[in-house]
């Protein structure tokens, strides 16, 4: 079976990550700006992009070409953090954009786009006002960060306010500011925020290897992976048993390990809530194949309740090693 699976889901992508300090310390970070729609505004991109796993930005975005590999990436939507991650690679390429300009002075500084008043537009330059902007196409490089193995979702543990105050330059109002580091870190008071900066430092060093090491990750793609575990599984989920298969997720048990090679038993099915949960912490599983449930969840009955629950699922050795390596990572007291 093991064989066969390999060969019907081959990995979408082997990347090789090669970083540049042995220690796996994060020298410089970035407060990058995603929003629904970018087409527009000062900085704006129209590229398609999933911020939890990458960020597409162009020549015309200062800073751009700025983000290197091993830089902290730190995501927000002007009103909160949504999370944040290493990147591992930069891809480059070529783009064609439509760039708005003041129809009296021509390009310049950025337009003001202005939501609740008119007209629409103020030009930076020459202060003149209008309803619909002159636009040109130009051709620009565009810049595509892959950071999504250590990615944390922080959705809302800090204000848009708080995270311009960490910022480098707290007045700057570029898409893509630099970050204070040590200061974004403090910020981050709560129970989350401090795990979650524990896990992106561990996963940031697993995948240090000094200058000459180079590391191989395999990801699977999620669609066929969930396919294979609903084959294996039917419909239960690992932790609460029978669950409608619209509810279920593929749930990793590797994602931050030294992993080389795919293998079928690197997955459970997960119910959605339980399956974000895991991935924080706040869910993990002992030895004994027993369920163990952080604090923070036990005043929610349903949470509650799962604790000291045995597994829905036979778990394999494997899968008990990499149950233990998710205990260590989050440092889960078993005692």
């Amino acid at each position: 079976m093991a064989n066969e699976f390999r060969a019907a889901y081959e990995p979408l992508q082997l990347v090789d990550i090669v970083w540049p300090s042995a220690t796996g310390a994060i020298s410089r970070a970035w407060l990058v700006l995603a929003k629904s729609d970018q087409s527009g505004g000062r900085g704006g991109h129209a590229y398609d992009d999933d911020p939890s796993s990458q960020y597409v930005s162009d020549s015309q975005v200062p800073n751009s070409r700025n983000i290197g590999v091993g830089d902290a990436l730190v995501v927000w939507d002007q009103k909160r953090l949504l999370g944040a991650s290493v990147v591992e690679r930069v891809e480059t390429g070529f783009a064609r954009k439509e760039l708005k300009k003041c129809p009296y002075c021509g390009p310049g500084r950025s337009l003001d786009e202005r939501i609740k008043l008119k007209p629409r537009y103020k030009c930076g330059q020459c202060k003149n006002e209008f309803e619909e902007p002159a636009t040109e196409m130009i051709d620009v490089k565009t810049y595509r960060t892959h950071h999504g193995e250590a990615w944390i979702d922080l959705a809302g543990e800090l204000s848009g306010e708080m995270l311009r105050s960490v910022c480098r330059s707290p007045k700057s109002q570029l898409s893509i500011r630099e970050l204070d580091w040590p200061a974004f870190n403090a910020a981050l008071t709560t129970d989350l925020g401090q795990r979650g900066m524990r896990v992106l430092r561990s996963v940031s060093v697993q995948l240090s290897g000094g200058f000459t090491e180079r590391i191989t990750r395999v990801r699977l793609g999620q669609p066929a992976f969930r396919a294979h575990l609903m084959d294996r599984y039917a419909s239960n989920c690992a932790f609460s048993g029978d669950m409608p298969h619209e509810v279920l997720e593929a749930a990793h048990l590797y994602s931050y390990a030294k992993v080389g090679d795919h293998h079928d038993e690197g997955g459970i099915l997960l119910r959605r809530d339980l399956h974000r949960l895991f991935d924080l912490g706040k869910i993990a599983v002992l030895d004994n194949s027993r369920i163990s449930v952080h604090n923070s969840l036990r005043p929610y009955p349903l949470y509650n309740e799962l604790d000291g629950q045995r597994l829905k699922i036979e778990s394999t050795v494997k899968q008990r090693s990499w149950f233990g390596a998710h205990r260590d990572m989050w440092h889960v007291d078993v005692a």
